[in-house]
């Protein structure tokens, strides 16, 4: 007997040095360092603009829903959520243990007795004030159009009705009531968004319009705080002890803006960093010397038309020049699905995965010499074209069948520009015919067509437009989504507005030693609250 307690107790200590050896792999309460692209201007999440913005706002905030890992929209603030049988009405039933966070940078703000001043629990009234603040229209938030779903918002944020009318209402403390104009399968998506974050009334009153300025400014319901905001320097983050339900497992973010590329390279390559944005040749750079770098393809690079130009907003002028183009001249032989790049993901599946292809106008030289003939007239038609340096012979070699196409009385001539120079040129509209790549940080195809409207890519408008976009924001399932943005996209290339040429992508890199971090999927954000740094 006395052999066995002996074997045991040997046992047992073999078992507790393994588990001391398991929970020494990280390190307790670490500080880790992520550089922004650039110094926040704001960190009011309804106004909120720029990559940097959006990523404190996710790390020190919390919505009812997020998309955890994998897209998906799971709950968050928000316990439970319920749907009626019509799909217009979500009850939302939130923890109860969630609180705000104050701390010593309030003092001045609220006075001495700081502490005390406010009601700290997160409830059901900061989300209704939350949305309505994104919604008045003296904010002038950017994002308010991701809400338009809601009852009465776009009448409220028109200034067309008060703020009372919005389809938002707290039922009590911890349960909130949101009522919809039409059932919306992008819905739960808008609320993972910052626009929809939640915001203390009376603390946001205290700010006297200074609200998300800087620490003192703050009031954070997420996994982190703002504890510093050294301007013109970085940004400090540390864990919130008041989340309730959740604990961010290191301690402290520390977000540099704006650092030299030899510095970026240099910590990313040590380990300083545990993760940032690169650029393709910064990722070459640092996977030779083992740093992981994900790929995410979040942009399309296309020709585009203006459809605003004297000359390029003739319809059959376009159909012309697409139905003449030789794409495989230019070095694409397959072509993408659509313009929605695969970043933007429906219920956390790529929307290149579960979407039809549309492909582009087919190549047809007797069609394409028709569609001239209707434009051509005695006098000829002479047009640019504008495209980085990388394809500029591929471009030559496309002008040569337009000019076999359509004869002497068409002329054209290619303008190489550098990267700036081009962009400059696309977003003022001057130019006719450009072969360009946009990036979005866009998470849904909504979102992506909406900013490719709103950004005015192509100086397309039409009314039929509008209503497959309107189709897009009103799909009540997947199914009817995935129909309705396939609609949406085939008009834009039927009708030469764009061409597609193919996806690109961006780069982040991460650190080894950074375990859990996420990075959504259009590689904008990351969300550190998961995130334990190996020793």
């Amino acid at each position: 007997m006395k052999n066995y307690l002996r074997i045991t107790a040997v046992l047992l200590m073999l078992v507790l040095c393994a588990n001391l050896c398991a929970c020494s792999k990280t390190v307790k309460d670490a500080t880790v360092r992520l550089p922004l692209t650039q110094e926040p201007h704001t960190l009011d999440p309804q106004i909120a603009t720029t990559e940097s913005e959006k990523l404190v706002i996710a790390n020190c905030f919390e919505g009812l829903v997020k998309a955890n890992a994998d897209g998906k929209i799971v709950p968050a603030a928000a316990e439970q959520v319920s749907v009626s049988s019509d799909g217009l009405t979500y009850l939302f039933t939130l923890r109860r243990d969630a609180k705000w966070h104050i701390n010593s940078n309030h003092k001045d703000l609220l006075g001495e007795k700081y502490e005390t001043a406010l009601d700290l629990n997160v409830t059901s009234v900061d989300f209704a004030f939350g949305l309505q603040h994104a919604l008045d229209p003296n904010t002038k938030a950017p994002a308010a159009g991701k809400l338009s779903m809601i009852k009465n918002a776009a009448a409220v944020n028109q200034g067309k009705k008060p703020l009372q009318e919005l389809g938002v209402k707290a039922l009590d403390r911890y349960r909130l009531e949101i009522t919809l104009e039409y059932p919306s399968a992008s819905f739960l998506q808008a609320l993972t968004e910052p626009i929809a974050m939640p915001c203390h009334r009376l603390f946001f009153e205290a700010t006297k319009g200074r609200y998300g300025l800087n620490a003192a400014c703050m009031l954070c319901n997420g996994p982190f705080y703002l504890s510093r905001w050294y301007e013109g320097d970085s940004i400090v983050l540390r864990r919130n002890p008041d989340n309730g339900h959740f604990s961010a497992k290191v301690y402290q973010v520390n977000l540099p803006f704006a650092v030299s590329d030899d510095v970026l390279v240099k910590n990313l390559s040590n380990g300083t960093y545990c993760s940032a944005p690169v650029r393709p040749e910064q990722a070459e750079e640092l996977k030779k010397e083992g740093v992981t770098v994900q790929t995410v393809e979040n942009g399309l690079l296309a020709l585009f038309f203006n459809c605003a130009d004297p000359l390029t907003k003739n319809a059959s002028l376009r159909f012309a020049l697409a139905k003449a183009t030789d794409f495989s001249a230019l070095g694409f032989t397959e072509q993408p699905k659509g313009i929605v790049p695969p970043s933007c993901t429906v219920s956390g599946r790529s929307s290149t995965e579960i979407s039809p292809a549309v492909g582009r106008l087919a190549y047809d030289e007797k069609k394409a010499a028709e569609y001239f003939k209707k434009v051509s007239g005695d006098e000829g038609i002479s047009l640019s074209v504008l495209c980085p340096e990388e394809y500029e012979h591929g471009v030559r070699a496309v002008m040569q069948s337009w000019q076999k196409v359509f004869g002497l009385s068409f002329a054209v001539q290619v303008e190489v520009l550098e990267a700036e120079a081009l962009r400059a040129r696309f977003e003022s509209g001057d130019y006719q015919c450009i072969i360009t790549a946009v990036e979005t940080a866009a998470q849904t195809p909504l979102d992506f067509l909406e900013e490719f409207m709103a950004a005015d890519y192509g100086r397309f408008t039409s009314k039929k437009m509008n209503t497959l976009l309107d189709n897009v924001r009103r799909a009540a399932g997947d199914k009817q989504l995935v129909e309705a943005v396939t609609a949406a996209q085939a008009y834009l290339i039927q009708n030469a507005v764009v061409c597609p040429l193919q996806y690109t992508a961006s780069y982040r890199a991460i650190a080894e030693k950074a375990q859990g971090l996420i990075v959504n999927h259009s590689g904008k954000t990351v969300l550190m609250a998961e995130m334990e740094m190996l020793k």
